[in-house]
C-alpha cells in the first residue's frame, strides 16, 4: 500500500500523516475483524529505515474490509492505533475472539498463540482482583475458548493425549491450570 503526502487519496481512502507524539501502539492485524465498523482508528506505518511516517488508514466508524487486510498483509506494514483507543481495540478483540479462534483459514498455531496471550491477560486481571465478578466471568469464558479450540481441532485433542502418554505430570499440571 503506497501513500504519499498528507491528505492524498490512496485507492479510495483518504489518508493523513500524523505525529508520533500522539502515542501510537502496535496492534495485531489478524485481530481486527473484517467487515465490521471500527471503534478505533487504524494507522499504517510507511517509510523505510529511520524515516517512518504514519498515515490514517481507517477512522473510527468506518468498515475494515478483508481486501484492505490482504493488501496490508502483502505489503508487510505494521498497523497501530492511538493509545487512548487501545481499550476499544481490546474490547473488539474480546468480542470477536470466538470468530478468530474458529477460523479454519488461520493456522492452529496462530490461534493457539492468540488464545495464550489473551489467557495471560485474563489471568493477570483475575489475580489482581479475584473477587471481581467481571474477572471471574472473563476467566470462565476463556476456559470455554480453550476447551472449544482443543475440542474442535483434531490436532488439539491428539496433542493433549500424546502429552498425557509422554509426560503425565505435565499433562495433569496443564489440566489443573486450565481448571483453576
Amino acid at each position: 500500500m503506497q501513500a504519499g503526502s498528507a491528505g492524498e487519496q490512496v485507492k479510495g481512502s483518504s489518508v493523513s500523516q500524523i505525529d508520533l507524539a500522539e502515542g501510537l501502539v502496535p496492534i495485531d492485524l489478524d485481530l481486527v475483524p473484517p467487515d465490521s465498523k471500527l471503534d478505533y482508528p487504524l494507522f499504517l506505518q510507511v517509510g523505510e529505515n529511520d524515516d517512518h511516517k504514519f498515515i490514517l488508514l481507517k477512522n473510527r466508524g468506518t468498515t475494515f474490509s478483508e481486501r484492505v487486510r490482504s493488501r496490508i498483509r502483502r505489503d508487510g506494514s505494521p498497523i497501530f492505533t492511538k493509545q487512548k483507543h487501545f481499550q476499544a481495540y481490546q474490547s473488539s478483540v474480546d468480542a470477536h475472539l470466538e470468530e478468530f479462534l474458529t477460523d479454519e483459514s488461520v493456522p492452529i498455531e496462530r490461534r493457539a498463540s492468540i488464545l495464550y496471550q489473551k489467557g495471560e491477560d485474563v489471568m493477570e486481571a483475575f489475580f489482581d482482583r479475584p473477587d471481581s465478578k467481571e474477572n471471574c466471568a472473563k476467566a470462565q469464558k476463556m476456559v470455554g475458548h480453550i476447551v472449544r479450540l482443543a475440542h474442535t481441532n483434531e490436532n488439539g485433542l491428539r496433542s493433549m493425549m500424546m502429552l498425557a502418554r509422554q509426560d503425565y505430570t505435565t499433562y495433569t499440571h496443564s489440566l489443573h491450570v486450565c481448571i483453576m
